[in-house]
């Protein structure tokens, strides 16, 4: 009895049969978040396609984009051994999101002494990531490499920080935060720079042997290309108190007054660095989601400054139950669409439009994630036979007004109504 007692209790350190508890209720609700998950984002098509293709052997196809590679890596092992692309990288990112929690619980265990049971339990059902799980962002396998780098950076084991510094490069570039954090308050903190040196060597090296190029991160030369980042490196500075709420909610607020009395330094001066890169990019709160696993420590720090902790966290764990911004379930209408239309293409027709999931489902390989102008979408669909947009895009009338040639598409009854209320134009060459 005293055994389960202990195991229940709320505060303290968490001990590996807790986490193992705790990892198990946490993977449980990302495959229930899952289920009802319809579609994977925009982006997250991407990361299917890339394994798609690593699991068909074409490498180069695959690193030809500009997102980095390990997210795509490990679905494409289950893909390869037949798994439907979709529910393959969500039941990876799952896992992945489930394991993140026990990094997460030893950080806030090192920051707060006694909270790994609290951030443990927060880090289990934190909304945002298990949203982004389900959807398909890498953001779950980012936080499972990232918290592991900083955890063992704090604890002194360097090298283990360097191999996860490494690896989590090869899920978001913005990894290499880490050991200059540490280099803040920690001695040694420079062996965490040649694991991150060997991961983005490695990446270079087989990207230039796959023919596409050295760089390590391409998405800094596409945001060039095509000017996607703010021309003032504070032009959306007051854009960040929103994208942080919206990445956080109530533990973003309670981070914050656990700002005050958390030490090592590092870790604030890791959120400084992250929100310095936003400026010089664009403030989104995906971006900054990925980041929760330094956030639950901070919030558990500041619970513990406030008063009548129980019944508060109690309320913190349910409002982080509440899911938001899931992908509706009407939106399945843009996979049925897409079979439908991929259903009808006869040898040499193709598909086009600015809708990346319905490109994708139909076989195509999915858009660059930028916005595409009405010329562009033009040029692209004369030779299409099938051209899909969204009706409310600002481009939309200067796409029908190029493309004379093509008039809207008659579907079935059942799915043009529903293709009508996802706002979705399809037209078809005449």
């Amino acid at each position: 009895m005293n055994r389960w007692r202990a195991l229940l209790a709320v505060e303290g350190a968490a001990s590996p049969a807790f986490l193992a508890v705790v990892a198990a209720l946490g993977l449980s609700w990302r495959l229930l978040v899952n289920s009802w998950t319809v579609l994977p984002r925009e982006d997250g098509v991407t990361y299917l396609w890339m394994a798609e293709r690593f699991a068909a052997g074409d490498a180069s196809a695959a690193l030809g984009q500009v997102f980095p590679p390990l997210t795509s890596l490990l679905i494409a092992v289950l893909v390869a051994l037949g798994v439907e692309p979709f529910a393959a990288g969500q039941l990876v990112l799952a896992v992945c999101g489930a394991a993140a929690i026990a990094p997460t619980a030893w950080l806030a265990q090192r920051l707060v002494p006694g909270g790994g049971r609290v951030a443990a339990l927060l880090a289990a059902v934190a909304t945002r990531p298990v949203m982004l799980g389900a959807q398909v962002y890498c953001e779950p396998l980012f936080a499972l490499l990232a918290a592991l780098a900083l955890e063992r950076g704090l604890a002194g084991r360097m090298w283990t920080a360097s191999v996860a510094s490494g690896l989590a490069f090869w899920v978001r570039p913005e990894a290499a935060l880490v050991p200059v954090a540490l280099l803040v308050s920690e001695r040694g903190a420079w062996r965490a720079f040649v694991g991150l040196g060997a991961g983005v060597g490695a990446l270079s090296l087989w990207r230039g042997m796959c023919d596409v190029g050295f760089d390590p991160v391409p998405k800094l030369a596409f945001i060039r290309a095509h000017n996607v980042a703010t021309s003032s490196p504070f032009g959306h500075v007051l854009e960040l108190p929103g994208c942080w709420l919206e990445a956080f909610g109530v533990l973003g607020l309670l981070a914050i007054l656990g700002m005050l009395r958390v030490r090592p330094r590092s870790i604030l001066v890791l959120f400084g660095l992250v929100l310095a890169m936003l400026c010089l990019y664009v403030p989104r709160w995906r971006f900054l989601a990925g980041w929760t696993f330094a956030v639950v420590p901070l919030a558990v720090a500041g619970l513990r400054l406030l008063p009548a902790r129980p019944w508060l966290f109690a309320l913190v764990v349910g409002s982080q139950l509440v899911v938001h911004g899931g992908v509706h379930a009407d939106r399945v209408a843009e996979r049925e669409l897409a079979l439908h239309l991929r259903g009808l293409l006869r040898p040499g027709e193709r598909i086009t439009g600015d809708m990346t999931r319905v490109l994708y489902f139909a076989g195509v390989q999915p858009l660059e994630p930028r916005h595409y102008t009405a010329a562009e979408l033009c040029a692209m669909g004369r030779q299409a036979r099938f051209v899909v947009l969204r009706e409310r895009r600002a481009t939309t009338p200067g796409v029908v007004e190029g493309l004379p040639r093509h008039g809207t598409a008659v579907l079935p009854e059942g799915l043009a109504e529903r293709v009508r209320e996802r706002g979705i134009l399809v037209l078809e060459r005449r």
